[in-house]
């Protein structure tokens, strides 16, 4: 920039500044509207999404999983284990992967079963999918995030943790 014409930074000063106010203004008027819905007759706090391979919505909540469809929500299962609190819900092909406080559970969408994967991990709260693995975030582990450089970060009780340039390769 010339500084023997310092009415041009002036100018572009003043140019960027009318862009972020009218940018402020018109956000600030900008009305969102919220649709409120019932799980089950009541207002349930939502700890996860995902949308499957045909585009549906699941909902992880505290007192299950759930399909929204339309208008109606429609909770998964009729056991115990249907009733676990999940955290977390990675789409996998034909199954859903949930990270739950009783362990690791699958649900087939194809033959619409919910089961026990392992549970050996006690309580997952994150999941993340790797290529073709699902990896598991313990309790301690709120978050899990693979970035295009193939690096694993975790969001966890002690701060944010990586994992440098992970190689993931597929098993044969």
């Amino acid at each position: 920039m010339d500084l023997k014409q310092p009415w041009k930074l002036g100018r572009t000063i003043a140019v960027v500044m009318t862009v972020i106010w009218t940018c402020a203004w018109a956000l600030g008027n900008t009305t969102l509207h919220w649709k409120n819905i019932t799980i089950d007759g009541q207002k349930m706090t939502v700890h996860c999404m995902a949308t499957d391979k045909d585009g549906q919505l699941w909902l992880g909540t505290g007192s299950g999983l759930y399909l929204q469809t339309d208008n109606t929500i429609q909770h998964i299962g009729n056991d115990d284990l249907s009733r676990c609190r999940v955290n977390a819900i990675i789409p996998q092909g034909d199954c859903l992967y949930l990270g739950t406080n009783a362990g690791l559970l699958v649900y087939s969408l194809d033959d619409k079963t919910l089961s026990l994967l392992n549970n050996s991990f006690g309580e997952i709260r994150a999941l993340a999918l790797i290529g073709d693995s699902v990896w598991v975030g313990d309790h301690s582990t709120y978050s899990l995030l693979y970035d295009s450089r193939g690096d694993l970060y975790a969001g966890t009780v002690e701060g944010n943790q990586s994992i440098r340039q992970l190689r993931y390769r597929k098993s044969r």
